[in-house]
């Protein structure tokens, strides 16, 4: 039996909790709390894999579970579900060069269809999701060590397809040397500048990150903001790099569908009970986003601007 990334007593046992985060509970459980309406949600239950990694693949399965990194550093401490909060002992950096003060893509028009969504995180009192600042690029750095010949190649286009699904603006700022750890400080301005860190894919393995055992194919969460209207700032993909290089031959839809899956999660999207649908937590035919899933990312596509930019 493997453990529901949504278990709470999963999370508790995973993550420390400092003393000042504890403090801040009452907000924290008001952001780790789904709306009775407007929300789906996965039910908590471990789900059973007998299979091994090789007849999976042979039935073009994979294992999608969003397992969510503990990134705690000053300031930062991480919610149910995969959601990082930055505390109010964490100084936000000033509004980019690049931002705007208007959205700098437009989301596609919901699809018709079948198939439903989930948000990881609601704003209080509504069914409306917590989402990017739809005014400034995402950036993001890959670690490379371990990637696969096509890793990057796959990883522009998952992004690319995240782009067309919500009108977000992705910009790849190249590779990166950060390692990961126990905690992640989300303003790191003698690697990336005084800007909030960028979303940090990494190539790794079961020995480095152990979330990785077994048929998990990768773990992702993103950083919320409290100051300046709530918004997600950052986050973590952590990638199995063997599976993914083995999975290679002939076989890159596993690869560039575990991305998609994975990258979602870091822009908002939960896993739903639908299994037609590419934000199942254990995967099926499907490949890429389906009506549901692009549904879901429209909407995250839409949130308020934050913070205008600089005169």
């Amino acid at each position: 039996m493997e453990q529901s990334p949504f278990d709470e007593s999963f999370v508790a046992a995973a993550c420390y909790r400092t003393a000042q985060e504890r403090e801040r509970t009452a907000t924290r459980q008001r952001l780790s709390q789904a709306p009775e309406t407007g929300v789906r949600r996965v039910p908590p239950a471990a789900s059973s894999r007998s299979d091994s990694y090789r007849n999976m693949m042979a039935r073009r399965l994979w294992s999608g579970l969003a397992l969510f990194a503990c990134l705690l550093a000053v300031g930062v401490t991480l919610l149910p579900a995969g959601v990082t909060r930055v505390g109010a002992d964490t100084t936000a950096p000033p509004v980019p060069g690049d931002a705007s003060a208007t959205p700098l893509g437009s989301p596609p028009l919901p699809p018709a269809g079948e198939g439903g969504f989930a948000f990881l995180h609601t704003r209080q009192g509504s069914d409306q999701p917590i989402t990017f600042d739809p005014c400034r690029p995402v950036h993001w750095v890959m670690r490379p060590g371990g990637a696969p010949d096509q890793g990057q190649k796959l990883l522009e286009e998952s992004f690319a397809k995240l782009t067309a699904a919500t009108g977000l603006t992705f910009v790849y700022d190249g590779a990166t040397s950060e390692q990961l750890g126990e905690t992640r400080e989300l303003v790191q301005p003698d690697r990336y500048g005084d800007r909030w860190a960028p979303v940090l894919v990494a190539w790794s393995d079961p020995e480095e990150s152990p979330a990785l055992t077994g048929q998990v194919s990768g773990f992702a969460g993103p950083a919320v903001e409290e100051d300046g209207g709530l918004h997600l700032v950052s986050g973590v993909v952590v990638l199995d790099a063997p599976q993914l290089t083995n999975a290679q031959g002939g076989a890159n839809d596993f690869a560039a569908s575990t991305m998609q899956h994975e990258i979602a999660h870091v822009v908002g999207l939960a896993h739903v009970s639908d299994p037609d649908q590419l934000m199942f937590e254990s995967a099926r035919a499907q490949t890429t986003y389906a009506a549901g899933d692009l549904r879901g990312l429209s909407a995250l596509g839409r949130g308020p601007c934050g913070t205008r930019p600089l005169p």
